[in-house]
């Protein structure tokens, strides 16, 4: 009965973070490239009265929020055209022209965020929209002006939207989450096997202790690329996915396990094997929470949970991999290539620590 009581409390807390989300302060861009009133006015009314799921960020131009994006500065941007205030000044004349403003989404850092910013951009333009119409309703009634038929369809919605993609995803949106399973099951058995073929093994001098560890570094490099190859070319084959670039994706996956066996074996070989069941256990706390981002997250899992999650490093490095046009090699993959070498040291240094038979 205690322990059905604690894997419950911790299948609880895993999900928690999916459960009880509530985005806030979630960054977004605004830019205002009207030269008239109107978007001056807009731009700061909507500082001062953002809704408390988003923080607005003001950029100079449309350019320099584009590179923020792909710097994962902000999820989605607003921008006020240049012709805004005109189009606004035109519903008043004889040749209406509705009034736009560009929201732009950044789909690649978080298709989660993507969707649920869309609508809350959506909803701040449709705000506007209807004081905008009210306003523009009540100016031709006080001065006397007819409205035609054809004018009240325009004038009810004056303000449209435009969405735009930044880092668009397209078909692969599902990639970093998919992969991320089936490659920490294979470190995780990986890392099992290769504990096992050492573990209480004896050794009759320096030597044979040198062999074993050389043999012992190589192997995680060849089961990576075996594994990455394998659950690349098994994602193309069954899920159908189209990579730009096939070895750029299987080279990444290949030093994630890489990395992750490295890891794991290492403290296995230090804290011994019961400590694979906090590797299990991460994989149900870790799922929920990568594809999220931390201002939609409890302050404990943002703090405390997110930033230790090695897996988070190849979800973000498949990100920079497939929506923002990086390399192989960028910041989240050097965090995991970091992983494997500090799991390197770390086994070196406890072999190192045996002593041989005839020592």
């Amino acid at each position: 009965m205690v322990n059905q009581r604690v894997w419950s409390l911790i299948f609880l807390s895993a999900q928690i973070p999916s459960a009880k989300v509530s985005p806030k302060n979630v960054p977004v861009a605004i830019v205002n490239e009207d030269s008239g009133s109107m978007g001056e006015m807009i731009q700061g009314m909507l500082l001062q009265n953002a809704p408390e799921a988003v923080k607005l960020i003001p950029y100079d131009s449309v350019e320099a929020m584009q590179e923020g994006m792909k710097q994962r500065e902000t999820y989605a941007g607003l921008v006020i055209p240049a012709n805004y205030s005109a189009q606004i000044q035109s519903l008043q004349t004889e040749a209406p022209e509705a009034a736009v403003l560009n929201i732009h989404i950044n789909e690649g850092a978080n298709a989660t965020v993507a969707a649920t910013m869309e609508t809350n951009l959506k909803g701040i333009a449709a705000g506007i929209s209807a004081n905008v119409s009210a306003q523009i309703m009540q100016g031709l009634q006080g001065a006397g002006v007819p409205i035609s038929a054809d004018k009240v369809t325009l004038l009810a919605n004056p303000v449209t939207t435009n969405i735009v993609k930044e880092n668009a995803v397209g078909k692969l949106g599902s990639v970093p989450s998919a992969l991320f399973v089936p490659v920490w099951i294979s470190s995780l058995l990986g890392a099992i096997m290769l504990y096992f073929a050492g573990n209480k093994r004896s050794f009759k001098d320096r030597k044979e202790l040198l062999s074993f560890q050389l043999i012992q570094s190589v192997i995680p490099i060849i089961y990576g690329f075996f594994v990455g190859y394998v659950v690349t070319w098994y994602s193309t084959w069954v899920l159908g996915y189209e990579f730009d670039s096939i070895n750029n994706v299987a080279i990444l996956m290949s030093l994630a396990v890489i990395s992750f066996v490295y890891m794991i074996l290492s403290l296995v070989s230090w804290l011994k094997l019961p400590i694979i069941a906090v590797f299990a256990l991460l994989m149900f706390f870790g799922l929920p929470l990568i594809q999220l981002i931390p201002e939609m997250l409890p302050s404990f899992y943002s703090d405390y949970i997110l930033p230790w999650l090695p897996f988070r490093y190849l979800t973000e490095a498949f990100k920079e991999l497939l929506y923002f046009g990086e390399g192989v090699i960028n910041t989240y993959s050097g965090v995991l290539l970091g992983i494997a070498i500090g799991g390197i040291i770390l086994l070196w240094f406890k072999n190192l620590l045996i002593k041989p038979s005839n020592s």
